[in-house]
């Protein structure tokens, strides 16, 4: 490895994400799945210290998510200990960045596509959710898959690369194995940008060859042999019987594939995205179909490596979740920047800088769009917790027996004006009852000392009546602080009775 050029890599990817996540690490909230590192706090449950989600992501087969969980959980008892953890992730990703511009650059590629590439990677929805929450064994897993795939093609004598390089990627798939599938990424960025298909063909086939191996691997020993009788919920368990998968397939197409083109999230992005689906392969189609070398060689290795790597997808049963379509979405990236690459050689322009103008505009857009969506996304979260403990503190002096949090009506619109986006995006705590008590954890920690909380969270849904409220009773309405957020249209709904 040319490890001045990976410190430069590092260095610049480093900058890049943190700007490009700075709202996230530098803005005090919480949201679904990290609300839930404040359940020790005020809970009289002598249970509230062990974390329930450490034996959870055990039986779905990721032990090394399980213990990083279980680490985030025990020194995670502050917002800001939160922050320092989405740092972490944001560190943990710029190195998995600076691995995957190396191992691009000594391939051939320039020095300036190969980072703009892998930045653009790591700003890509999935890794923005792993960083927003934080989703700290995310970063792990990536990082897991570059460091093996590193190995694998480095110059260390072969039968070291033989045993390190699969233990490396079998932790990958042991922590995330959708994210673990970024592994294939260098294949793929061969197979749709390399010139010179010999040596691609080989390449193609020990990288493939590898990670079907070692995740049969992985799916024996941890999937049927370790967790074998695991009682999972239904929608976490592998099907491989034909009609799941098949009903499966139908699902990727009509729900997969619209995520897979569309890199980013807002609701014009998805007609971009329909626009990239259809435009992208045909493009590479009708630009391919000259070559010396067979189409055909070059676009059956595409389509496989697609396929392989959401293998999740076919054999589980849960949504189409964006972290699910990272890897996939990595891969659309290489052929958008093909695309754009092509169209810049036609100008016939021989400067560097020309060259080098498209993979740059191409980084700069995805980081601005990135950026916008977490902006969007924090603020989202961080209204949601300031209200609630605006709510609390003119109260923390006095005999409080119960705390109400009346839910916002869900009219598909969140405190930011944006609708909700898949799992995580836009999506606010107080929607859902078993959360709200969590919410409220964390908006009295920081007011009280962290010993039990002696009264009662009670959740009234939109629209419900309401109980009578006494002198010791708190209410603090959602719905409040949708009037409060001005976003387009808030008037006009406000005016409709909506």
């Amino acid at each position: 490895m040319n490890w001045r050029l990976f410190l430069l890599f590092f260095s610049a990817s480093l900058a890049c994400l943190f700007l490009l996540f700075s709202p996230v690490v530098s803005t005090p909230y919480v949201t679904h799945d990290s609300v839930r590192f404040f359940h020790k706090f005020f809970n009289s449950d002598s249970s509230a210290s062990i974390y329930i989600q450490r034996q959870w992501l055990y039986d779905l087969g990721r032990p090394i998510a399980g213990e990083t969980e279980s680490f985030v959980f025990r020194h995670v008892n502050h917002l800001s200990d939160l922050s320092l953890a989405r740092t972490a992730a944001v560190f943990l990703m710029a190195l998995s960045a600076a691995l995957l511009a190396t191992i691009l650059a000594s391939r051939g590629m320039a020095a300036v596509p190969a980072f703009c590439l892998s930045v653009i990677t790591f700003s890509l929805p999935g890794i923005q959710e792993a960083v927003f929450i934080p989703y700290l064994y995310h970063s792990v897993a990536v990082l897991l898959a570059m460091l093996a795939y590193s190995v694998w093609c480095s110059r260390w004598h072969a039968a070291l690369r033989l045993i390190a390089a699969p233990l490396l990627l079998l932790a990958a798939f042991c922590t995330y194995s959708p994210i673990a599938f970024l592994f294939l990424l260098p294949a793929a960025a061969a197979a749709i940008l390399d010139s010179d298909w010999p040596s691609t063909k080989r390449i193609l086939r020990s990288d493939i060859l590898l990670c079907i191996l070692t995740f049969a691997l992985y799916l024996l020993l941890v999937k049927y042999l370790l967790y074998k009788s695991a009682n999972l919920t239904t929608a976490y368990q592998a099907d491989f019987a034909a009609g799941h998968i098949w009903q499966r397939s139908i699902e990727f197409l009509t729900q997969g594939l619209p995520i897979m083109f569309n890199l980013w999230q807002d609701a014009p992005a998805s007609f971009v995205g329909g626009i990239l689906a259809v435009f992208l392969p045909l493009a590479w189609l009708v630009q391919n179909v000259r070559r010396k070398d067979s189409t055909l060689q070059r676009l059956l290795p595409i389509i496989a490596i697609l396929l392989f790597i959401n293998i999740t997808w076919f054999i589980s049963k849960t949504g189409p979740y964006l972290r699910l379509f990272t890897a996939s979405q990595a891969i659309i990236v290489m052929l958008l920047f093909w695309c754009g690459k092509r169209i810049v050689q036609k100008f016939g322009k021989e400067s560097e800088a020309f060259h080098a103008s498209w993979p740059i505009g191409l980084m700069l857009v995805t980081m601005l769009s990135a950026h916008a969506a977490t902006s969007n996304n924090v603020w989202n979260a961080n209204a949601e917790l300031m209200f609630v403990r605006s709510r609390l503190l003119p109260h923390i002096n006095s005999s409080i027996q119960e705390i109400r949090i009346i839910q916002p009506k869900n009219d598909h619109r969140q405190y930011n004006g944006s609708p909700l986006a898949n799992d995580e995006y836009n999506r606010t705590t107080g929607n859902f009852d078993y959360e709200v008590p969590d919410l409220v954890r964390t908006a009295l920690q920081g007011l009280f000392s962290p010993t039990e909380m002696h009264c009662n969270v009670n959740v009234v849904p939109y629209g419900t009546r309401q109980p009578w409220a006494g002198p010791d009773t708190i209410v603090a309405d959602l719905n409040d602080l949708m009037l409060i957020a001005d976003w387009p249209g808030r008037r006009k709904h406000a005016a409709d009775g909506s």
